[in-house]
């Protein structure tokens, strides 16, 4: 059972935040605040005592009744699950929790993730992952299928970060693959499908030593999410600068002869009775 899932930022304030049971003591905002700033201090604290150097600090805490996992992203960002102690699969509902995060909220130029989250999208899919995971959803083959090529990704033609990424050429990223490599590089170009095409590239697969590369061209619906210089002027890059289609208006008049034909066909009245056929012909 997941009982509720916290989203702290790298400097330790509380952006996100959900209960999922019922019956859980309500905590006021400024509780909330305070819970995810110890948490944070205490994780970094963990992390210099450790004996064992390049410690990540605390992964987890337990209880008699329930359980907190802690998994920290390279850019800092905590995600705290609070899960019965009975609960399986930890690690791949943290995998899920971050995919989920990367789609709807890091891929969102709109979204500072130093900020509260404020996204339905991000609410309505992180809801039917826990409930697929709680047993509410019967679906044991694939609980929750997110980031793959009919996911979020399926449609990035409709997505308003495309055009915000295709102006990032010359800047230097750090993009990271949702199979976990991390690839840091200067962009030459994105198109419309955010196939990223990168030079200087230093490429680090998850477990393996860094590897230096000339270019590198990466599929778009491989990418987790980009990591930005911080002195990139987002507001200049953000207006949206694409050409307007200009509605198309009816001719009126002309300077030269205009050709008209027509054919008719019409039958005489009452008095002539009689029947005609013609074609119009150049004035």
């Amino acid at each position: 059972m997941i009982f509720s899932i916290y989203i702290i930022n790298k400097a330790g304030g509380l952006v996100y935040n959900k209960d999922y049971s019922e019956g859980l003591s309500k905590l006021t905002s400024n509780e909330y605040l305070v819970l995810a700033g110890t948490f944070h201090g205490v994780h970094a604290i963990t992390s210099k005592i450790s004996p064992a150097p390049g410690s990540s600090g605390i992964e987890m805490l337990e209880t008699d009744t329930f359980r907190i996992h802690c998994f920290q992203t390279l850019t800092g960002t905590k995600f705290l699950l609070v899960a019965d102690p009975q609960q399986p699969s930890i690690d791949m509902i943290l995998k899920k929790i971050y995919e989920t995060y990367s789609d709807y909220t890091v891929k969102n130029p709109f979204q500072n993730p130093e900020m509260p989250i404020r996204s339905e999208q991000f609410d309505v899919h992180l809801l039917k992952m826990v409930k697929s995971f709680n047993g509410l959803v019967a679906n044991n083959s694939n609980p929750y299928n997110v980031g793959g090529n009919a996911g979020a990704n399926a449609s990035l033609q409709s997505q308003p970060h495309v055009p915000f990424l295709m102006k990032l050429n010359t800047e230097t990223v750090t993009v990271e693959l949702k199979n976990g490599t991390i690839v840091h590089g200067t962009v030459t170009g994105v198109d419309m499908s955010m196939n990223t095409h990168l030079r200087a590239v230093k490429m680090t697969v998850k477990n393996k030593d860094p590897v230096s590369l000339e270019s590198l061209s990466i599929r778009g619906n491989n990418i987790r999410y980009f990591i930005l210089p911080e002195n990139l002027p987002l507001d200049t890059l953000l207006i949206d600068d694409s050409p307007k289609s200009k509605s198309k208006k009816k001719a009126v008049g002309s300077s030269g002869p205009v050709s008209v034909r027509g054919r008719g066909r019409g039958r005489g009245g009452a008095r002539g009775g009689g029947r005609g056929r013609g074609r119009g012909g150049r004035p």
